[in-house]
Formats: structure tokens, sequence, C-alpha cells
């Protein structure tokens, strides 16, 4: 299925969103626990134990999700180098 703009955006997604741990739902387009829109959804979080627990969530829901997830680890990478530099020059012998 294309989009607008030429691209593949269900295959792409669905490639990517199993790299966050979530896989298409098998069933029909049912109600997303985010947004409460009926869409295709995507099982799956890697934050629960049990492979039977999860949250059901449509692409556009785990789209948003995965960027603020990105936007979190880039900033506590950050933190983390400023961290190193301030420990590298006030702390050299903990280095």
């Amino acid at each position: 299925m294309s989009t607008e703009n030429g691209s593949n955006r269900d295959f792409g997604s669905s490639h990517c969103y199993r790299a966050y741990g979530f896989e298409p739902c098998e069933y029909e387009p049912d109600e997303c626990e985010r947004c409460k829109q009926v869409k295709p959804l995507y099982f799956g979080d890697r934050d629960y134990w049990d492979s039977r627990e999860g949250s059901h969530l449509c692409g556009d829901c785990l789209d948003e999700q995965i960027a603020a997830d990105k936007e979190y680890t880039a900033y506590m990478e950050e933190m983390i180098e400023s961290q190193r530099d301030h420990e590298a020059s006030h702390m050299p012998w903990m280095m």
C-alpha cells in the first residue's frame, strides 16, 4: 500500500515497530489504547516481561512513542557525555 508521496509506509513501519517489540495484530482494526481511534493495531512492548502482556497501539501512536523514546535517549546520552566531560576536567583521577 503506497502513500501519496510514493513511500510504502505500512511495510517500512511494521519492520520499524518489530525492532521496538511490536508485531502487527492479525485481527480486524480495533480501538487504540492511547488515542481511542479504530485503526489497525500493533501488539507488544519491551517494558513487559511476559509476552502475553503489552499494549495495543496504532501506527500513529507508535510513531509518537518511538520519537519520544529517541528524544529521551539523545537527552540522556548528552547528559552522560556532559558528566564525563565534567569529571575529566575537574576530577581527572576518576578517569
